[in-house]
């Protein structure tokens, strides 16, 4: 493979990603924004933290997934293989 096919797939990929997690930081914001005109402050506090709770363990457990259903396990944090 030549060196401006492998730059082309690189820019490709690299677009991809950036698009991926704007579509995903945009999704983010628009659930914490429809909380912002809530009438008690400490509401609104509380349901944004778990939206972003939610949003980092989903975020977690989607490579889990596809472990969990192969037979493996959950992966080891922390821990030097």
């Amino acid at each position: 493979m030549s060196l401006t096919t492998q730059l082309a797939i690189a820019t490709a990929t690299v677009a991809a990603t950036v698009m991926i997690h704007l579509t995903g930081l945009a999704g983010l914001l628009a659930i914490l924004r429809r909380h912002r005109h809530a009438s008690q402050l400490l509401i609104a506090f509380f349901v944004n933290g778990m939206a972003i709770l939610l949003a980092a363990f989903g975020l977690f457990a989607l490579p889990c997934r596809g472990n969990l259903a192969l037979g493996g396990s959950l992966p080891a944090i922390g821990r030097l293989s």
